[in-house]
């Protein structure tokens, strides 16, 4: 049975925004195809030690292989790094030589490192514009509007306040794990604790000098160092166009188009009336325009409620918002349900956006989408068929959206593509590689 690596830079259940979930619907959907799977991911873990690895077993349907994943508690790292870390890097390559796989499928490299070299034939796909924008492959410049690319007068100063992490953050890891060490509290239970402070708490706990901005030099190791790990990779994929055009001539090496897919849904479309409310799904960060969101709804008294999803990213944007909007984080297996009964997603994002999966859970639920015209979100939904699309970050252009989408049915949403097609063009490229 053939072997494959996924590795990723997040993985469920500990991290599940949308990459993390997608690489594990590419482990059940391989299992079930007959593939061995194994995951080598980074993971997030207070109390625990820079580098430590943590071994446990993938569900049965995901082929019950191995989770590898390796501590990373440090929120950024300085541009002049280049993404190199050979303590994460030396990890990785010692649980290659373990697992033996005969593909290597690399979902992202952020929290690993930007040095890994593989001895199988390697396939990366594209989730956002990481390989060529160290702002967390957002293309926002300053976090406010999109970027036409990487260029040295702007990039350092963008990627400075984009580092929101401070000295001081850096430290509470390593107190951490000093606490952990003297067996005064599971590292499980201080990370659970961490997560349940108020986010005004987190936000004053981490507070301090954002670190130096980086020079144009600095920036250029960065680009060169990440764009080469993607450059050895022997095969390229983005789920849409817009990214596989733009990394095509940021990275100056070729990226081909497989558009996502989803797995079966448990619930089928709901065609007829709608009761829900405006529904917002997605992590509170400035990129993904919850503010906007929350601005356009205010701007027309009288549409739906509007309930915000998503866990708080940013703490300070949370107390932004206007009280009772954000509902706190929704778990995977409720998103069916809420995209069912919804009046429509409400899509706020001021970045371009690539293939978000949101996009086709709506689509599955037969739930409108509102959207703003960027990135790849056009090539997922048909204005006038899907829902609408508007001009991002304009919030009176979302309001009107809003307030067309809720005063008509929509009975001609068009269904995602399925899983399964997804799977036989990952496998025509996987042989492709092994031949």
């Amino acid at each position: 049975m053939p072997r494959v690596v996924q590795i990723v830079h997040g993985y469920p259940p500990r991290h599940n925004a949308g990459t993390e979930r997608y690489a594990a619907w590419v482990s059940a959907g391989l299992a079930a195809r007959g593939y061995a799977v194994d995951v080598i991911t980074s993971a997030r873990s207070p109390g625990r030690a820079q580098g430590e690895v943590l071994d446990s077993r993938l569900p049965e349907h995901e082929g019950g292989g191995r989770r590898w994943e390796i501590v990373n508690n440090l929120p950024w790292r300085p541009l002049a790094q280049a993404e190199h870390d050979p303590l994460i890097e030396d990890q990785v390559h010692r649980l290659l030589d373990l697992a033996r796989p005969d593909l290597i499928h690399v979902q992202h490299l952020l929290f690993l490192s930007s040095r890994l070299r593989f001895q199988a034939p390697s396939l990366a796909t594209l989730h956002d514009a990481w390989s060529f924008c160290p702002r967390g492959g957002t293309l926002l410049f300053e976090g406010k509007t999109p970027c036409p690319g990487p260029d040295p007068a702007r990039c350092p100063a963008c990627y400075g306040s984009f580092c929101q992490g401070t000295a001081r953050e850096h430290k509470l890891g390593a107190v951490g794990a000093q606490i952990a060490a003297a067996g005064k509290i599971q590292p499980e239970r201080l990370t659970k604790l961490w997560r349940r402070l108020p986010a005004s708490l987190r936000a004053l706990a981490v507070a301090g000098e954002a670190p130096p901005l980086a020079t144009a030099e600095e920036l250029a190791a960065w680009l060169t160092a990440v764009g080469d790990a993607y450059r050895r990779m022997n095969h390229r994929v983005a789920p849409s166009q817009h990214l596989a055009d733009r990394a095509t001539i940021a990275l100056q090496a070729p990226v081909s188009v497989l558009p996502h897919g989803l797995p079966g849904h448990p619930l089928p479309p709901r065609r007829g009336p709608r009761s829900g409310p405006l529904v917002f799904l997605g992590s509170l960060t400035t990129h993904k325009g919850p503010e906007l969101v929350a601005k356009a709804w205010g701007l027309r008294p009288g549409l739906p409620p509007l309930a915000l999803y998503g866990p708080a990213v940013e703490p300070g944007l949370v107390h932004r918002l206007p009280a009772g909007l954000w509902r706190g984080e929704l778990p995977n297996e409720e998103v069916p349900a809420i995209l069912r009964d919804a009046r429509a997603l409400v899509m706020g994002s001021i970045w371009p956006e690539n293939a978000p999966l949101v996009v086709l859970e709506a689509r599955a639920a037969g739930c409108p989408i509102i959207a703003p015209r960027i990135g790849g979100l056009p090539e997922l939904v048909e204005d006038g068929v899907d829902g609408r699309l508007y001009t991002p970050g304009d919030a009176e252009a979302l309001a009107t959206a809003m307030e067309e989408v809720v005063g008509r049915s929509w009975p001609d949403v068009r269904p995602p593509p399925s899983f399964d097609a997804h799977l036989d063009g990952l496998e025509s490229l996987y042989l492709g590689l092994r031949a």
